[in-house]
């Protein structure tokens, strides 16, 4: 595939570079701007490319898909992921804390912009 290619071959990136610096001017520099086509996002390319690698919220440069956070296991992955990232410490978890992860979406409209909500909805 393609995107395999620009990503592996040609920019030497990792899970973790991809995650950082993917984005759609990325691909328009390397004339691959036409998979907007097919992929309305660069997360639903990336999961075409490395299903299951990584979460939308992981890939920086990307808006997370429409009806992502409808989902409640959606939600609570999010949340045990956040968790997970701040090695279970739910102290250090605030607004910003959700902002910093690109949560802070989730956070707004599920949670009404209130961390200890969210976390009490997964432990």
């Amino acid at each position: 595939m393609l995107p395999h290619y620009v990503l592996e071959i040609e920019l030497n990136w990792s899970i973790e570079d991809i995650k950082q610096n993917l984005s759609w001017e990325t691909l328009k520099e390397r004339g691959l701007l036409t998979l907007y086509t097919y992929y309305p996002s660069l997360y639903k390319l990336v999961d075409a490319a490395y299903p299951e690698c990584m979460y939308p919220w992981e890939l920086i440069n990307s808006e997370i898909p429409s009806g992502t956070w409808e989902d409640k296991n959606n939600r609570v992955l999010a949340i045990t992921w956040l968790v997970g990232k701040l090695r279970n410490d739910t102290k250090k978890i605030n607004r910003k804390t959700f902002s910093q992860y690109g949560l802070s979406a989730l956070l707004e409209n599920y949670y009404c912009d209130n961390p200890k909500r969210a976390i009490k909805e997964v432990i």
